[in-house]
């Protein structure tokens, strides 16, 4: 009857381990499931992030081909202005010069 007394003992003993065992399982399930989660969101964040990173880098493609466009029209827009002025300068000499034979000729005509 003692050695059945201290096998009861025992048992109880083992079974409320057992269910301390099980209940620090069950917490760590949760907290496990937590941390899934937890992962999984970062996952998401990491994604959104990543998916954010190619349209910004995709946007700089875009404004540094539009900033060469630009900087090429800027150079032809010099050169047309500079052939503007040079057409500009030839039609004051010309017109220069035309006064001056029509002066001269009314001066012969005065003569």
């Amino acid at each position: 009857s003692a050695a059945l007394d201290d096998i009861s003992f025992t048992m109880k003993q083992t079974s409320n381990v057992a269910l301390v065992i099980s209940d620090a399982a069950a917490q760590q399930k949760k907290s496990i499931e937590s941390v899934v989660k937890m992962v999984e969101g970062i996952s998401t964040i990491a994604e959104g992030t990543a998916a954010g990173s190619e349209q910004s880098s995709a946007s700089a493609h875009e404004l540094t081909s539009a900033m060469e466009e630009l900087t090429t029209s800027g150079h032809e827009l010099v050169g047309i202005a500079a052939e503007l002025q040079d057409a500009v300068a030839r039609f004051k000499l010309g017109r220069e010069v035309v006064m001056a034979k029509a002066a001269k000729e009314v001066l012969k005509m005065r003569e």
